[in-house]
């Protein structure tokens, strides 16, 4: 369910991402996340050279990841890291920054 509802947010206007940020921790994580990391592997996400990621604030496996592979520009996922499922690419939101 909360699939579907991610995915239709991103047809809504940028002020309905303010609800969808606040179920994540407001800090990026710009460390090493070993979970994440071999989620994006196991699906061939590319262009990942470096990411950044935040945990769903519920904790569990859920992450939004902002990945770049130029540090400049970013696409966003939202990762599913115990059963390595990885949802996107989408557009970075201004909502995560």
């Amino acid at each position: 369910m909360r699939k579907g509802i991610f995915l239709a947010l991103w047809l809504l206007p940028t002020t309905a991402w303010a609800d969808v940020s606040q179920n994540y921790e407001p800090e990026w994580d710009h460390g090493l996340n070993r979970d994440v990391a071999l989620a994006l592997a196991a699906n061939n996400i590319r262009g990942c050279g470096q990411f950044k990621h935040k945990r769903h604030i519920q904790g569990g496996s859920e992450y939004i990841v902002y990945c770049t592979g130029d540090g400049h520009n970013w696409v966003a996922y939202i990762v599913f890291a115990a059963i390595q499922k990885v949802m996107g690419p989408y557009p970075p939101s201004p909502e995560f920054d």
